[in-house]
């Protein structure tokens, strides 16, 4: 029989007897059945319908150690009842016992849930004779098997190669299972370099390709050289494998083999030679790279606009602007998104108007790539065009169009936006969030403009701005500009401060009267006097906090009178304005003793 006829065989029937579903109704006696090493009544005894009998009948066949109980404890995994299974599983691995080893891969097989148990179990078991079957468990679907097997290959090491090599070349691979073996190699890790590299020239087309694959993974630079030699006269795939590999590796020895294979007849070893090139980001690659622009192929010339990018050299920018620009009129859409892919991309200021001219594109396809690339951007000059494109007649380009403006974060979307919200055509959700990262991008810049360094501040000029910020029309604009005063401390902003424990909103109010407490002049301190009658209770608590600071034993009497009034009529907010002015009797009190 051979290893997938024992594998993935006929299921077993775990569907319960008549004579297993009985319930024993005599109490066995747990201990008894452990030292009889009584395997069968354990297993009975862990259905018992008494549960913590059930239970500690499990628990004793989960730590079973005896050899002797191999044969019981595999039977047990065809058990109706799981926990039974996974107990015996355990058990088995403790064990570690090599009869064991199949059963417990075909239990984790036919297990309907999670197999981990099973497989966890496997570990346990020493693997050196059961090599060619987990190499054949790469082939399987289940991702818990499968990977189980790419890690245990790796464990393993060195010996499994043979048996990997040997399954490659005499059995046909789908691309997910080669992409495990792959990965099962990379686990290996170095071990395995010296016998991929032999198998570079293994007859099989399948096993050179995988040893391509996995010398990538690997990234060993003892791989370069016949990588290099791989890419000059094998099969096109193998010579684009080739290429990819190298790139991984980045080795500068396949910088001038690879910019030879930007003249390769197969356009896929050209795009991954050029994808390589700007991975290894070596310079020698900028010109060669600069003349493949021109390819006949658009996904080469992608790769190529990508690569020259990476690299940075701003030789590259120009003509890889004017080569996407001249792709954007061709004929296919595909090559004109991928145009649009690459401006946006390089990110350069002069690929705006070509990607504005692309929202106009017929294809929506590209013009949805275009908003989406000039919001990355995020020049200013897309805004008209963009709020332009939330009335396409696609619903995926208005979307894209309102996440682009979201990321802009000009206020004059706002309008567009919320016109957009209303109309439940653009996509209400991108509207909501780009309306919230326009909002949030405003409030950043106007804390930015308040909040600078207070050492700068200090220079005349920019007190006097922030003097004059105390009359903006923006009342976040005064806050900032309060509070920002009173951390300089100079007290040229005495007066406006004074003035400004009258503005309309009152959290201008509150730190005025804090930002005078912190300067310390007494020019403060009957304006804050005043302010302790203040019609917001937010406004009372920094006329309290500020008298406080400024210590000025004269306002004793009037914090007294405060705290009384907040008791007598129950002001909104009484309890933190006492509070406050408690606080700040104690300090006058403290400073005058």
């Amino acid at each position: 029989m051979g290893i997938f006829d024992r594998l993935f065989g006929k299921k077993v029937n775990k569907k319960r007897s008549t004579e297993e579903q009985k319930e024993v109704t005599a109490e066995p006696n747990i201990q008894r059945l452990k030292e009889n090493k009584d395997i069968e009544g354990l297993i009975k005894a862990a259905q018992h319908k008494d549960k913590q009998i059930g239970e500690q009948a499990l628990e004793e066949l989960r730590e079973i150690t005896d050899p002797g109980a191999v044969e019981h404890l595999i039977e047990a995994l065809q058990s109706c009842d799981r926990l039974i299974r996974v107990a015996a599983a355990r058990s088995l691995g403790k064990i570690g016992d090599e009869r064991a080893f199949e059963p417990l891969l075909n239990a984790a097989r036919e297990e309907k849930r999670s197999p981990r148990c099973y497989l966890d179990a496997l570990d346990g078991i020493d693997h050196s004779d059961h090599i060619d079957i987990i190499v054949a468990l790469l082939k399987e679907k289940e991702h818990a098997i499968y990977d189980w097997a790419i890690k245990t290959i790796g464990k393993i090491g060195e010996p499994s190669l043979a048996f990997l090599i040997k399954a490659l070349s005499q059995e046909k691979w789908s691309n997910q299972e080669s992409y495990h073996v792959t990965l099962a190699l990379k686990e290996v890790g170095p071990p395995a370099v010296n016998y991929l590299i032999d198998a570079l020239r293994h007859e099989s087309m399948e096993v050179r390709k995988v040893a391509v694959k996995g010398l990538g993974q690997i990234k060993d630079s003892n791989a370069v050289e016949p990588l290099i030699e791989i890419l000059q006269d094998e099969p096109a795939k193998v010579r684009e494998m080739a290429a990819v590999a190298l790139g991984k590796i980045e080795d500068e020895r396949a910088v001038e083999p690879l910019i030879q294979a930007l003249k390769d007849e197969d356009s896929d070893v050209r795009e991954e030679a050029a994808r390589a090139l700007g991975g290894i980001g070596d310079a020698r690659a900028v010109e060669p790279l600069i003349k493949v622009l021109k390819d006949e192929d658009a996904l080469v010339r992608r790769s190529v606009s990508f690569s020259l990018k990476n690299i940075g050299d701003p030789r590259a920018l120009s003509s890889v602007i004017d080569v996407s620009k001249d792709d954007l009129q061709h004929g296919n859409c595909q090559v004109r998104r991928d145009a649009v892919l690459v401006l946006g991309y390089i990110g350069d200021p002069r690929a705006v108007e070509p990607l504005i001219q692309a929202l106009k594109d017929e294809d929506f396809g590209v013009r949805g790539t275009a908003a989406k690339a000039l919001g990355e951007m995020g020049d200013t000059r897309a805004l008209e065009p963009l709020i332009q494109a939330m009335n396409d007649a696609f619903y995926a380009v208005r979307q894209e169009a309102a996440k682009a403006l979201g990321k802009i974060g000009d206020a004059r979307a706002v309008e567009a936006l919320t016109a957009a919200m209303r109309r439940h055509n653009t996509g209400y959700k991108a509207a909501k969030e780009a309306l919230e990262k326009i909002k949030e991008k405003q409030r950043d810049m106007k804390k930015s403009s308040v909040e600078p360094d207070v050492e700068k501040l200090k220079e005349k000029k920019d007190v006097e701005k922030l003097i004059d910020n105390l009359k903006d029309d923006d009342p976040l604009v005064r806050l900032g500009a309060a509070e920002t005063l009173g951390n300089i401390g100079d007290e040229r902003a005495v007066e406006p401060l004074i003035q400004a424990l009258k503005d309309e909103y009152e959290g201008v109010r509150k730190f005025a009267a804090i930002s005078l407490g912190k300067i310390g002049d007494e020019r403060a301190l009957e304006p804050l006097i005043w302010s302790l009658r203040d019609k917001t209770s937010s406004g009372r608590v920094g006329a309290a906090e500020a008298l406080g600071l400024l210590g000025d034993e004269r306002a004793i009497g009037s914090l007294i009178k405060a705290i009384e009034q907040e008791d007598k009529y129950l002001f909104k907010g009484a309890a933190d304005v006492k509070g406050i002015a408690k606080e700040s009797l104690e300090k006058i009190k403290e400073k005058k003793s």
